[in-house]
């Protein structure tokens, strides 16, 4: 017979949740004791009867105490039936006040609640877990971890270290966080900051603050760390760490082990999690009973040292992290960067084809001078930096706007363009470039002008070619060689791009050089020697440069006594043109790209792959749009952030804001079943738990 409190119970939950709770009974979900339980009461976070019975619940209705789940506690305490270990009610009400607390301190800093999945985030790191976001440029990684730092700075005396890949991202998290730290009346000269474009005295006192200890929250690049003086100044003084965009770590080679030692890391744990890295990728060949062995009793000693006041999050936007580096990260925290299918942007993607160099930038100034500020012009990273300063010059004097270079030394220049002082800049069209991964300014950056589609150029010598390059012209060979020779090419390429997925740029440079001057040993090596025979033969075979000429997605050409082919360089595209469309609470905000080019054959090569990578993907000729609809829509969207910074996401959704994001637990019956779902989003991230992944 179901009793009175029972019935009281599933009320309550249904009129809290929404929804009728399905009856049900959980083995071991009980928050206090871990026993089982019925679903109505662990959907109020209620312990089970054998902890508080119903007469004990009933009871707790005339605490005066609000909050139910603190008149739980109070019940359990005075019944002498509290759980004090890490899975007891104690540290579920010791995680809800943090984020309540931390909750409290995000609306002071921005103004409103944190998003559902920022809260999921908290309670995490409140847990004391180590764990990677992988969420789109614009849901709140930066500034989740901005806010964490001075939360547990204020709170709980915790020493944080946040470190993002570039100066000027260094330069606008520094000025978040101490923009935060005056809204809460605490002392912004705990917060310091290093880079190579502060003065030399402004380092000097950075470095007294590191090796005294006087600061909170210590923001830098990942270069700080290929100074091995400047890591032990580091050694055993954070208890959080943050990681902005792990991809440039990764890409300087050790710089990953070097945030290990300032995490107190011993040399001798990463080479037991080497050996980990090592053992399983034997075992994929061939099982071991002994190799598996060997396994455990490493993960046992790993467990064993773990610091468990020290937190590690990674973020990024993309989650591509690639080589040995990571697979050692996962031994040692236990979790596993995962990755997104998606392409986030609103893009109208337009070109138009014009005779000269000089033709595009008067055709620019025309289209700059019609939108106005918010604009990035890039230039072909072949044509450099005093191209771009030539363009900002000549862009300058044609529209009468304020103009400006953005390089990696003089990157001041984005903050006079947040600051509305610069209307428009003109950067590099390169991947990891300061104008293409080093802006986030969704309410200023409106539009972006290609002079030119952003392309690799390659020389066809093997001497100067590296092994990005060697995989480009296997890739090119597929579309011109004879039939029969296709298997035998795609075979060495599709092995060439794993060892590229799987490496990271400083190994794969290292490996390359060593077999460029003959040595082949591994066999990684030897399949990188396999693709340069193969690139060498093709490149003796007049007859293959003669058909890359006829290729209708790539531009041959000579410069001096060198040939060169031009392909498209789609990745870097949808970086830079996706600076103009980022995600708000109102959706992703419209964003419009211009590529002006003289060859067809290069915007068709674009198109053709950046429909491979969604089918949606069209470029439209500029004369073709409504170009004054367009402004009018784009404009709307940057009116649209501006209310949303300011709290008025009513205004801008017509929705509250409680209900604009939700996380959501999903519970399946097999892992294999949970692989699958997580799988349609991306490449699941993974934690691995007592050996169970």
């Amino acid at each position: 017979m179901v009793s009175a409190v029972e019935l009281m119970t599933r009320e309550i939950a249904e009129k809290l949740l929404g929804y009728r709770v399905p009856p049900a009974v959980y083995r071991w979900a009980c928050p206090n004791c871990g026993f089982s339980e019925s679903s109505d009461r662990l959907a109020l976070g209620i312990p089970c009867r054998r902890c508080i019975d119903d007469r004990d619940l009933e009871l707790t209705e005339r605490l005066e105490i609000k909050d139910l789940h603190m008149k739980i506690y109070r019940a359990l305490v005075l019944g002498g039936k509290l759980r004090k270990s890490d899975l007891g009610y104690e540290e579920l009400i010791r995680i809800e006040e943090s984020v309540k607390e931390f909750s409290e301190i995000f609306r002071k800093c921005i103004g409103r609640d944190p998003w559902s999945v920022q809260i999921m985030w908290a309670k995490r790191i409140f847990r004391g877990s180590s764990f990677s976001l992988v969420a789109p440029t614009g849901v709140g990684k930066t500034t989740f971890g901005i806010i964490m730092a001075i939360y547990l700075a204020h709170k709980q005396g915790f020493r944080s270290i946040l470190i993002v890949p570039t100066i000027p991202l260094a330069s606008q998290v520094f000025k978040k966080a101490t923009e935060y730290a005056r809204k809460l009346s605490l002392d912004e000269e705990k917060i310091i900051i290093y880079h190579s474009k502060i003065s030399l005295s402004k380092r000097r006192e950075t470095l007294n603050k590191l090796s005294e200890g006087d600061f909170n929250i210590f923001i830098t690049t990942s270069a700080f760390f290929r100074n091995k003086d400047n890591v032990k100044l580091l050694a055993g003084k954070f208890n959080f760490f943050f990681v902005d965009d792990v991809d440039a770590i990764l890409k300087g080679g050790k710089i990953l082990y070097q945030v290990f030692e300032a995490m107190g890391i011993g040399e001798d744990i990463i080479k037991k999690a080497e050996e980990i890295v090592s053992l399983k990728t034997r075992l994929a060949l061939r099982e071991n009973a002994e190799d598996l062995l060997r396994i455990r009793e490493l993960k046992r000693i790993i467990e064993a040292s773990k610091k468990s006041h020290v937190i590690l999050i990674i973020s990024s936007a993309t989650g591509r992290a690639r080589g040995r580096g990571i697979k050692v990260l996962r031994e040692i925290f236990g979790f596993e960067i995962g990755s997104r299918h998606d392409v986030i942007r609103n893009v109208v993607d337009t070109y138009s084809i014009v005779k000269s160099r000089k033709d595009m930038v008067k055709e620019a100034s025309e289209i700059i001078k019609k939108i106005g500020s918010g604009g990035i012009v890039y230039v072909p990273k072949d044509l450099g930096v005093e191209y771009a300063e030539k363009v900002a010059q000549e862009l300058s004097k044609r529209t009468g706007l304020r103009v400006s270079s953005l390089t990696s030394k003089n990157v001041k220049v984005i903050d006079k363009f947040a600051r509305r002082e610069i209307d428009v800049i003109v950067g590099v069209s390169t991947y990891y470039g300061v104008a293409v991964r080093g802006i986030d300014l969704p309410d200023i950056i409106k539009y972006a002008i290609f002079l030119e589609a952003p392309r690799h150029r390659i020389p066809l010598d093997l001497e100067q070619m590296d092994l990005f390059d060697i995989s480009r012209i296997l890739e090119l060979s597929l579309d011109v060689v004879d039939p029969g020779k296709k298997d035998e090419i795609l075979g060495i390429l599709n092995k060439i791009l794993r060892i590229i997925r799987r490496s990271s740029s400083s190994y794969l440079r290292e490996v390359f050089e060593k077999v460029m001057r003959g040595s082949v040993e591994s066999n990684t090596e030897k399949t990188i020697k396999s693709a340069i025979d193969t690139v060498n033969m093709l490149l003796a075979d007049e007859s293959f440069v003669s058909k890359l000429k006829k290729n209708p997605y790539v531009r041959v050409s000579k410069r001096g006594n060198k040939i060169y082919v031009d392909i498209p360089d789609w990745a870097t595209y949808i970086q830079a043109s996706g600076r103009t469309s980022r995600l708000y609470v109102g959706g992703i905000s419209k964003g419009l790209s211009i590529i002006f080019e003289k060859d067809h054959r290069l915007l068709k090569g674009l198109e053709r792959r950046l429909r491979l990578f969604s089918e949606e993907f069209v470029l439209r000729e500029l004369k073709s749009i409504d170009l004054d609809e367009v402004i009018k829509e784009i404009e709307r969207d940057r009116n649209n952030i501006v209310k949303a910074r300011e709290g008025k996401f009513q205004e801008v959704t017509g929705t509250p804001i409680e209900t604009l994001t939700k996380t959501v637990l999903v519970l399946v019956e097999s892992p294999n079943k949970a692989r699958t779902i997580a799988g349609f989003f991306g490449r699941p991230s993974m934690r691995e738990i007592d050996g169970i992944r």
